[in-house]
């Protein structure tokens, strides 16, 4: 199994924070990278850097629409917050507005130029199709798509598209789905949402193909683990620590398939995702 796996650790320690963590992102990332490789034969690591300058070497000068919240979040793009849902269906991110609302402030900036749309990868080319049609509607000259990573015989049949990073692989994740605060989006709305984390026990893994695995259940594990290893090393840095209301307010999922009860916005991040302790030891033997 070839599994492609980008980081966005550090976009993702920016909105828990509101400050840059790179050191403790890169940690994290180098540490699930690691485990990965444990478990499986071939894991590409590709980290923010090369992403965001693939990108950005593309684009200089351009009008950009960019569909992921979490890619070049330091670049001036202007974004259509997209986000696909269990069962396929592509609907706007948690804490946005319908993609009705978000087209039509989009435009007043768009309108007259040229605009290149940009996403972090390709597989199917649904994403894609969906921000094209809404360009469509809105009558936005979209000049372009552009890419970072799509496989060598991917066609796509809506306009021209640019593949900075061309590789082969069996499956492809972002690493924010391999930690407990995100995964494949069950609900979401402009106050907050929910997801299945890929692993146990919250899901089977099947969306990032990881259900194949043998030691499935270790690679569960490891992932909470490093997970609340990247989070108390946040939490440190933050006077009074991370609270629930930072990841609502961040567009955040909460995690769901695995019993965490209710929660109060003052409560601590890291006390909720305590509340884990007893269900892993009863499902799969093994604390953290």
């Amino acid at each position: 199994m070839r599994l492609i796996v980008t980081q966005d650790s550090r976009a993702l320690a920016r909105r828990l924070t509101g400050v840059p963590a790179n050191n403790v992102a890169d940690n994290y990332f180098d540490g699930v990278i690691r485990l990965l490789r444990s478990c499986i034969s071939d894991v590409v690591a590709i980290n923010e850097n090369e992403v965001e300058n693939g990108l950005l070497a593309r684009v200089e000068g351009r009008k950009v629409l960019c569909v992921d919240r979490y890619l070049c979040p330091e670049a001036d793009f202007l974004r259509l917050e997209v986000n696909r849902k269990v069962g396929g269906e592509l609907i706007p991110r948690i804490g946005a507005n319908s993609f009705s609302s978000q087209m039509t402030k989009l435009k007043v900036f768009l309108d007259d130029h040229e605009v290149v749309v940009i996403d972090d990868g390709v597989v199917s080319g649904g994403t894609l199709r969906k921000v094209l049609g809404l360009c469509g509607e809105f009558r936005l000259n979209v000049s372009r798509c552009l890419v970072y990573l799509a496989r060598p015989d991917f066609v796509f049949d809506h306009g021209q598209l640019d593949v900075v990073r061309s590789e082969q692989f069996d499956d492809w994740v972002n690493l924010r789905d391999l930690g407990m605060l995100g995964g494949m989006v069950n609900y979401a709305s402009v106050v907050g949402g929910a997801a299945y984390p890929y692993f146990r026990p919250f899901s089977d893994g099947a969306w990032a193909s990881l259900q194949k695995l043998d030691r499935f259940d270790y690679l569960s594990r490891g992932l909470r683990r490093l997970f609340v290893d990247f989070i108390t090393a946040l939490d440190a840095m933050m006077v009074g620590g991370i609270t629930m209301n930072s990841v609502c307010s961040s567009g955040l999922p909460t995690p769901i398939g695995a019993a965490l009860g209710e929660f109060d916005l003052n409560d601590r991040l890291l006390d909720y995702l305590g509340r884990l302790d007893e269900p892993i030891v009863s499902k799969v033997g093994c604390a953290f």
